[in-house]
């Protein structure tokens, strides 16, 4: 993947992401994505090691060639995508707390769309440890990647490959210790 992100303001952001990628799992023998963006940070970029609600919109051109014929009898295919991604973010001396909301389409059929939303809390126990909760919530209704035939028990309970749902969630628990200087902290946020 690359990143190439141009700051037009304090508050404002363009950039471009290139990606190129291969997954049995979800069928993708080869797929590139070519997306502009834009994005706006309510709050100043200056700030944004406190406190960021970003609001970006990211246009994808997407070429897939699939391991084996998809749902829609496709073993090639380029399609236009469309997202928007709601991020907030709050850093403090207890710790740090996110909110991330992402919705997208298909632009052919906009019929084909998902929506997900994370959410992530980070509390300080002392110097360097924390401790964290995360979770997600999605309604995927974009599997266009999906294999036609029916699988296996074994794809199935090894986990071999995606297969249709009407939803997805997940939890995390975690706990980390982080140690280095100061400085390796700082972070360009843009486009996180």
């Amino acid at each position: 993947s690359f990143l190439r992100v141009k700051s037009i303001s304090d508050h404002w952001s363009l950039g471009q992401r290139i990606i190129a990628s291969s997954n049995t799992y979800t069928n993708s023998k080869l797929r590139t994505r070519l997306s502009p963006a834009i994005e706006y940070n309510l709050f100043p970029y200056s700030e944004s090691n406190r406190k960021q609600f970003r609001i970006m919109y990211e246009i994808a051109y997407q070429n897939m060639q699939y391991y084996e014929p998809t749902i829609y009898n496709k073993l090639k295919e380029s399609v236009f995508k469309e997202e928007l991604t709601f991020n907030l973010n709050f850093v403090q001396k207890w710790g740090n707390m996110n909110f991330n909301v992402n919705a997208s389409n298909y632009m052919h059929d906009f019929s084909l769309n998902n929506i997900s939303f994370y959410s992530r809390f980070n509390i300080n126990i002392t110097k360097g440890l924390s401790v964290s909760l995360s979770g997600s919530v999605g309604l995927p209704r974009d599997q266009i990647y999906l294999p036609k035939r029916d699988l296996s028990e074994q794809d199935l309970l090894l986990r071999r490959h995606e297969v249709a749902t009407q939803y997805t969630y997940w939890t995390n628990f975690g706990l980390t210790y982080r140690f280095g200087a100061k400085a390796n902290n700082v972070v360009n946020t843009r486009f996180d």
